[in-house]
């Protein structure tokens, strides 16, 4: 989950609510949790609630100094924010000067969190306290009238912080500062309906739904949940996933495209795992389609579990280099055609076990797609055009 540290905010239920909004579920926790009580829960990332409180007054609430060591990404709100500057040894004065209501916010650099906002823009505050100076290491990302430093950025330590309440509607801007602290920071990618699970690494590469799929294989063959040691993806899946299951001894079943088929295949012989490249994964045990917030659970479990990065548990598979041409203008049906048949069989031996070969009709238009795979991209895209110029000229209507 992700969860909402409560100092006493009056808006922490809304807090967990647009994060649920923006697809990931939340969970709201109180502020005296343990480090060790919130790595037990394994969160994707952390929310720190405002409050009324001083960071200064005797007795206020204060943070478990050890979360901000586990790794998680976190965002202050608020008097969080204040908390998190306070901890990592900026500073916060108490100035005298109060911003309450809607304020113009001048946004000086995007970070994560505020990647794609316009410089000037209304946000909502309600604070006594200023952070004066962002703790060493941090880039302040926007200013006030007021507040020199209303939101600052550790992106290297993935800590955030704004100093208004982006969770309520008066902040123009606030539902995608929430949105690219999820998505953008802590690395989780849905799409509009949250059927499917991307996920990006620390270096900003996209680990897309056959990594997943391996890393949850290999995961739960460890546990002994991968039913009959089989996985079922879709013959776009790319060879490298194929090529990885077999040297874990994991057979890896090819449908046709579409998530219904790979159901199918998992209901009728009760395999566990399914899915497809685009990132919709099947976890039979649990939902009958694809669930991007239940794959992002299970995909940041295993980095938690296993205490090793994304892109690590990613590289138990090669991508192959997957070149795909859309042929238009051809009849569909004839691709069993003599001269196409042999420069796919050609191809097909020149590639042996480093590549394939796939040519799949479209179930609507007069199209054939021709999908190559090899070792390298060049050697890919070179037998794509020259099994595409055959289909061209073949089946051309």
């Amino acid at each position: 989950p992700v969860l909402v540290v409560d100092f006493g905010a009056q808006y922490a239920q809304l807090i967990a609510r647009r994060v649920r909004e923006a697809g990931v579920y939340s969970e709201i926790v109180h502020h005296n949790i343990t480090a060790e009580e919130v790595m037990a829960k394994k969160p994707l990332a952390i929310i720190l609630s405002g409050g009324p409180s001083s960071v200064y007054e005797e007795g206020s609430p204060q943070l478990d100094a050890g979360i901000l060591e586990l790794g998680a990404p976190v965002l202050g709100i608020c008097y969080g924010f204040q908390t998190l500057a306070n901890a990592l040894g900026g500073r916060v004065d108490k100035t005298g000067k109060r911003e309450y209501g809607a304020t113009e916010l001048t946004v000086r650099a995007g970070g994560e969190i505020l990647d794609g906002q316009p410089a000037s823009q209304i946000c909502w505050m309600s604070h006594g306290d200023q952070v004066m100076e962002a703790p060493a290491g941090f880039e302040v990302l926007a200013s006030t009238e007021t507040t020199p430093v209303a939101a600052f950025a550790d992106s290297a330590r993935k800590i955030y912080g704004v100093q208004w309440h982006p969770e309520v509607k008066h902040s123009q801007f606030g539902q995608n500062v929430l949105e690219n602290f999820l998505h953008k920071a802590a690395g989780i990618a849905q799409d509009g309906d949250a059927d499917r699970c991307l996920a990006v690494d620390h270096t900003g590469a996209i680990v897309d739904g056959d990594q997943i799929m391996a890393i949850l294989a290999l995961s739960l063959k460890a546990n002994g949940e991968l039913a009959r040691n089989t996985l079922v993806a879709t013959v776009m899946s790319n060879l490298g996933l194929k090529l990885a299951m077999r040297e874990h001894n994991i057979e890896m079943i090819e449908t046709k495209v579409g998530d219904r088929y790979v159901l199918e295949e998992l209901r009728e012989h009760g395999y566990t795992l399914g899915g497809e490249q685009s990132g919709h994964v099947i976890l039979s045990k649990h939902a009958t389609t694809g669930d991007g917030v239940l794959t992002g659970l299970r995909l940041m479990a295993e980095v938690a579990k296993t205490k090793t990065t994304l892109r690590d548990l990613a590289s138990v598979m090669k991508v192959y280099p997957q070149v795909l041409i859309n042929v238009r203008g051809v009849d569909r049906t004839k691709t069993d055609d003599a001269e196409v048949q042999a420069a796919v069989k050609e191809a097909e031996a020149d590639l042996k076990d480093t590549g394939r070969v796939l040519l799949r009709p479209s179930g609507t238009e007069p199209v054939v797609r021709v999908m190559v795979e090899a070792a390298d991209e060049g050697t890919a895209q070179s037998w794509a055009d020259r099994i595409a110029r055959v289909v061209e000229r073949r089946l051309a209507v």
